[in-house]
């Protein structure tokens, strides 16, 4: 496990309502859930940090990708 703590900032972005169905969706609502609201805390298994990474990197450029890198760009380091 691996804890992070996100920005207020960084929590506006990932807490933005969910429209659709798919991966990058089902991802956003898992890390949603995970995070505590009150503090910015997040704790991040080794698979979380991969799908990530996969969603924000090899997936292409999009609205997605860039949100996921609008919130953990600065984690990203500290995440692999």
């Amino acid at each position: 496990m691996k804890t992070i703590m996100l920005s207020a900032a960084e929590m506006d972005l990932l807490m933005q309502p969910i429209v659709g169905q798919g991966g990058d969706q089902g991802l956003l609502q898992h890390l949603q859930d995970k995070l505590d609201k009150s503090n910015g805390r997040i704790e991040l298994t080794d698979e979380d940090r991969g799908k990530i990474c996969r969603h924000a990197f090899d997936y292409g450029n999009g609205g997605w990708e860039n949100q996921l890198k609008a919130i953990f760009g600065r984690h990203l380091g500290e995440m692999t």
